[in-house]
């Protein structure tokens, strides 16, 4: 009898330690990682650091002292415990979380974020509905705000009333019209629009604290000449100007801008003034099948070192890559890249070639025999 007593606990033993491991295992592939923003060496860390997002509130209270990001949804039956998990930083609310939300009352999802804002470590929000900023006065602390649905949000004067705000993303690509609260929030250090059917270039000029911006859009046909006025920008990506004939010229008075990003499908040529971008480090041209050649004021970008070209056209020339003072690395993607690298001699500042995974072995081969082998670099791009 005591045997098969003492049999009985190992087995019970045994069955609770496979629901702690089973429990813990839920709880570690239950995360995804991701990151609040675009990160780069420009911004703050805390926008940068890759986060560990548990995708319920449920799971989240399982770990309530290592939980810093959790998904959240308006169905949970557990939204009162969330101030237990005293070190989040980040919450993402789902598309269940609305102005006119079947789960919870007006005055319950009131109190929902009445609890975020008693919550001090909580500075970074994520939600769908643009309507949710009737629910400002809750959100004075927070810093970061991504929005990945506009309804009704082209007059949002909430948005100015979130005083700590220094980054804001948006996230919606059926949204055409971007509204001009957005060039007034003047605390602002990163804005991100990933609004590819916006026809007009929203007004920035009162962004003075602006690093980063980065912009998806894709029918507009002129930058708005206040980009200008961005001087405090280092970080610059926009991607889509397919309607562009000609390399936007504003982008030359950010004297500031160390990092460029451009998508010109069908604009050429890269203009004199690029000489002006003397802090430029990075210059990454996205589908540039237009541009023929660089102009000679390119010497003038004594800290250029990273040159990226996807889709070059087949006889583009390179030569005055050899008017650079110095060493610099030349990416290539989906290029001409043997008519490239015969040119590549007659450029002693190459410090590296780099070609994607993609490049075949034949190719690859005469590619390291055409320059120095040890200068080609094969990368996934």
């Amino acid at each position: 009898m005591k045997f098969v007593k003492t049999l009985q606990i190992n087995t019970m033993r045994k069955i609770y330690v496979l629901f702690l491991i089973f429990e813990f295992s839920y709880t570690l592939f239950s995360q995804e990682k991701t990151s609040f923003g675009l990160p780069t060496e420009y911004n703050k860390s805390e926008y940068c650091e890759y986060i560990q997002i548990v995708s319920s509130l449920e799971k989240a209270l399982l770990t309530p002292e290592t939980t810093i990001a959790v998904k959240i949804s308006a169905n949970s039956k557990k939204l009162s415990e969330l101030s237990t998990l005293n070190n989040l930083k980040y919450v993402y609310l789902d598309e269940t979380f609305t102005s006119v939300s079947f789960y919870l009352t007006k005055e319950k999802m009131e109190q929902f974020f009445q609890k975020i804002s008693e919550m001090p470590s909580v500075n970074y929000l994520s939600f769908y509905d643009s309507k949710l900023l009737q629910f400002h006065p809750y959100l004075k602390n927070i810093k970061g705000l991504k929005i990945n649905k506009l309804e009704d949000f082209n007059e949002h004067p909430q948005l100015l009333k979130l005083p700590l705000l220094e980054i804001l993303i948006i996230k919606d690509p059926i949204v055409n019209y971007i509204s001009s609260t957005i060039g007034q929030l003047k605390n602002l250090k990163q804005l991100e629009l990933y609004t590819t059917d916006v026809l007009y270039f929203p007004e920035v000029d009162q962004l003075s604290q602006l690093i980063v911006f980065k912009a998806n859009i894709g029918k507009i046909t002129q930058l708005h000449p206040s980009l200008t006025q961005l001087k405090n920008l280092r970080y610059l990506s926009i991607n889509g100007l397919t309607n562009f004939k000609v390399f936007p010229e504003e982008i030359c008075s950010l004297t500031n801008l160390e990092e460029l990003h451009i998508e010109l499908r069908n604009a050429q040529p890269i203009p004199d003034c690029i000489g002006m971008l003397s802090n430029l480090r990075i210059l990454y041209l996205n589908d540039c099948q237009k541009i023929y050649e660089f102009p000679t004021s390119i010497a003038q970008l004594s800290k250029l070192n990273e040159i990226y070209l996807g889709d070059a056209p087949e006889h583009i020339q390179l030569s005055n890559l050899a008017l650079l003072p110095s060493k610099f690395t030349l990416i290539l993607n989906r290029c001409n890249y043997l008519g490239i690298a015969k040119q590549l001699n007659t450029i002693p500042k190459l410090k590296q070639l780099i070609v994607p995974t993609t490049i075949l072995p034949k190719e690859l081969k005469k590619l390291q025999e055409a320059i120095m082998a040890e200068k080609v670099i094969v990368q996934q791009l």
